[in-house]
């Protein structure tokens, strides 16, 4: 009906105009009937197209590029669904709806020419990204290695989308190097185990050995002995950390042992020492005092009492120890030469 409106207004126009005879008005009565209709169905094929357009630039906001391809599709359908209205109207329609989607189009066109461009950028940086863990997968810095692997799927999602095939492939590549590289550290970690499990081995030997000697009290050679035990255990390296504590715990217990005991008895032979030095003073002292005497017998007597005290005293501090020899030994020199020089006096 919508397209016998042009036929309506030619038939009309032609029966206002002609010659005829017969009930002209009653025809044109009918005919003004179907030129209401037919312009009654045109408004309403306006308001659809109308609607159309509404919907297209709507669509055309939102969304993305295929999901709106799809709805223009489906819109154009429906337009050719809808017949024409008047011409004048329904060019201007049809323009409109050209012309929107001819600007979807060609934001679509520069928005793909753009994306290509991003997805070669995109290509780029997980290509440098792969490259770089490469070089961290033979990496024996395994903190840091570890940090890097930890955070390149996410580094990985930031970068955005590439090309389907190339992205599948690095992708592969890079989950293949993280798991080479985790074997690795796995494969690291089991070696340092076992290596810390021999070095406990060696370190708890060296306990034995510092628990065996402990109680000697060949104080210089058994102190020479803990040194070199200590210095060993310098040099065997790491054990456990559970177990590290606890046998260096056990190891010092054994050295505090013996050196508070070497501690006790230098302390005590100190004391002796200072007592030996105090005994030894009093015979230099008696020693002077007789040097000049001239009671030859009796001195004679207390010297050689002297002589036998000084032997039973035992040692002192070493260097005084020889002052006070030098002393005791020339006092008693002095007066067994005295007493020399009297004999030979008498003698003569």
């Amino acid at each position: 009906k919508v397209k016998l409106y042009g036929k309506v207004v030619r038939y009309k126009e032609y029966l206002l105009k002609a010659n005829l005879i017969g009930d002209v008005p009653s025809l044109l009565q009918i005919l003004d009937g179907f030129e209401q209709e037919t312009k009654s169905l045109h408004e309403g094929v306006v308001l659809q197209k109308e609607a159309i357009l509404k919907k297209l630039a709507v669509a055309i906001e939102g969304g993305n590029f295929k999901s709106i391809t799809e709805e223009i599709k489906l819109m154009n359908e429906e337009w050719k669904s809808i017949s024409a209205a008047d011409y004048i109207r329904n060019d201007k329609l049809w323009k409109q709806f050209e012309a929107l989607k001819n600007d979807f189009f060609e934001k679509k066109k520069a928005h793909f020419a753009n994306q290509e461009k991003d997805y070669i950028n995109n290509l780029d940086y997980k290509m440098e990204l792969v490259d770089t863990a490469k070089r961290w997968a033979l990496s024996d810095n395994w903190k840091e290695a570890t940090v890097f692997f930890n955070s390149c799927i996410e580094e990985w999602k930031k970068i955005g989308p590439t090309m389907y095939e190339k992205n599948e492939a690095l992708w592969t590549e890079l989950m293949q190097l993280k798991t080479d590289f985790f074997n690795r550290k796995k494969d690291n970690y089991a070696k340092i185990e076992q290596e810390q499990n021999n070095n406990l081995q060696l370190k708890l030997a060296l306990i034995d050995q510092a628990v065996a000697i402990q109680h000697e009290t060949n104080w210089n050679e058994t102190t020479q002995k803990m040194q070199d035990l200590t210095e060993e255990w310098k040099k065997i390296g790491r054990v456990p950390n559970e177990k590290s504590d606890e046998i260096w715990a056990a190891f010092s217990a054994a050295k505090d042992v013996f050196f508070a005991a070497k501690r006790a008895h230098f302390d005590s032979l100190k004391i002796s020492l200072e007592d030996n030095l105090a005994k030894k003073e009093a015979l230099v002292s008696r020693a002077l005092q007789l040097k000049d005497s001239t009671n030859w017998r009796t001195t004679t007597d207390e010297f050689l009492e002297l002589m036998d005290a000084w032997k039973q005293i035992g040692p002192a501090p070493r260097q005084r120890n020889e002052e006070l020899w030098e002393q005791f030994i020339n006092a008693k020199k002095t007066f067994f030469e005295r007493k020399d020089e009297d004999r030979e006096r008498r003698k003569k």
